[in-house]
């Protein structure tokens, strides 16, 4: 009898933990979790690093923002009011594209949330106004809500405000994570060097020489012209005397050409066949002639 007693004793022992596994475990609805208090239920992520910083703007007595980060779902932030944020502060940058929330209420209702990241010291928002429904704390129960997914990218810290009309809210744990790598940044590409051009060395052009015209060599009988003009102006003309001669014939043809152009010979300078001083013969005042031999 005693035996029959034991082994019924341990059948009953045996079905009453199968019953009590089947009811307490997490009841998965619409992609929220609501789990009892006790119960190990996981979430996406990871929980924020050691030497992360948590503070909120108000909480309610003994319910501290650390509370989100201590793995402990029996634990929460509580805001004390219908609405309140809480900032955590990470040791260095982290990349994230999603944040996680277990969460509750008292009573049952729904929460307004919006993230913001911590860049270069500046908040900046990272996802627009997100509504969860979340569980009745007072019931025991809270509720992992879905991945809020942000803006990707990397991140000081994140702030999280929760708003409510009619309860008051609170957080039992924070988890943030990435669903897609961290993008790699592109190598910066080395330049090449840009090559050194050897300037071809610029030919001088070889300049023309223009030779110097040889002067005329006298010879024979010559003679000074001396032309002395009404003006006071003398003109020296060193000719042969056959051109002294037709000065000579010109001038005393009165009646001939008014004017009479005299060769000036060796005192052609410049690239000219030929230049002569021509004079007046009303202008002449006066005029001399010296000859000589030239050998």
């Amino acid at each position: 009898m005693k035996k029959g007693i034991s082994v019924s004793y341990k059948i009953f022992i045996v079905l009453s933990l199968i019953v009590s596994v089947i009811l307490f475990q997490p009841v998965i609805k619409n992609d929220i979790s609501h789990a009892e208090s006790g119960d190990n239920v996981e979430m996406l992520g990871t929980v924020p690093p050691n030497g992360t910083v948590v503070s909120a703007n108000k909480s309610y007595s003994g319910m501290v923002p650390s509370n989100v980060i201590d793995s402990n779902f029996e634990t929460f932030w509580n805001s004390g009011g219908y609405n309140g944020f809480i900032e955590l502060k990470f040791p260095e940058e982290i990349y994230l594209d999603f944040v996680q929330l277990a969460a509750s209420a008292s009573p049952k209702t729904n929460v307004s949330y919006k993230l913001y990241g911590l860049q270069s010291g500046i908040w900046v928002e990272i996802s627009g106004k997100i509504n969860r429904e979340v569980e009745n704390h007072a019931n025991k129960l809270y509720t992992i809500l879905d991945p809020f997914v942000v803006t990707p990218g990397n991140y000081s810290g994140i702030r999280i405000e929760c708003a409510e009309s009619n309860t008051w809210i609170a957080i039992s744990e924070i988890t943030v994570g990435a669903l897609t790598p961290e993008p790699t940044p592109e190598p910066t590409a080395t330049p090449e060097p840009t090559p050194t051009v050897t300037p071809v060395p610029t030919v001088k052009p070889t300049p023309t020489v223009t030779p110097s015209p040889i002067p005329e060599q006298p010879t024979g009988n010559r003679a000074i012209l001396v032309v002395t003009m009404n003006t006071g102006l003398e003109k020296e003309f060193d000719l042969p005397m056959t051109e002294v001669n037709a000065f000579l014939s010109w001038y005393d043809a009165s009646s001939g050409s008014a004017r009479y152009g005299i060769n000036k010979h060796d005192n052609n300078k410049g690239p000219f066949t030929s230049r002569k001083d021509y004079v007046i013969f009303d202008k002449i005042l006066t005029f001399s002639v010296d000859e000589y031999s030239a050998e």
